[in-house]
């Protein structure tokens, strides 16, 4: 008869050794698993920083687009108790644009205090009365052209 040998699949039981290497493997594989893991969090974390501060310069970028202007902090010269009493007169420095609002308290100190009869206050408000009426109507007829081509006053 004839003999010869097979390679088969079959059951074998680990020994205490076997079962030490194994467990040491087992170890060291968990181990960079989890480094990877911590790795991928961190980097996923930083493209979703990236990807956040994107979102939000979009965001603020389509906001000034939309509405076609913003807000900036402007040098502005400020003339108390004109055209009239209690009220200033705001003229922006870049453009010459000019305005004007109601005093605050916080616009009330020893040296800007109206005082009704300096001649040179009156004139100066007759004359910054004038400035504002006119430009009011320039104003007036600029909003209008503005209006009809979608621009601002200032």
């Amino acid at each position: 008869m004839e003999s010869r040998t097979e390679r088969r699949t079959v059951k074998h039981n680990f020994t205490n050794d076997e079962l030490l290497a194994l467990s040491e493997d087992m170890a060291v594989k968990n181990q960079e698993l989890r480094q990877q893991e911590d790795e991928k969090k961190s980097v996923l974390s930083q493209y979703s920083s990236h990807i956040n501060e994107l979102k939000e310069s979009i965001n603020n970028l389509a906001t000034k687009v939309a509405n076609r202007f913003e807000h900036r902090e402007i040098e502005c010269g400020v003339v108390f108790h004109t055209p009239e009493r209690d009220v200033k007169t705001l003229t922006r420095k870049d453009n010459g644009a000019s305005w004007t609002e109601k005093m605050t308290e916080f616009d009330y100190d020893l040296f800007n205090q109206f005082n009704e009869e300096d001649p040179e206050q009156l004139e100066f408000e007759s004359r910054m009365e004038d400035q504002i009426s006119s430009r009011k109507k320039s104003s007036k007829k600029k909003e209008t052209v503005d209006a009809d081509e979608g621009g601002s006053t200032f």
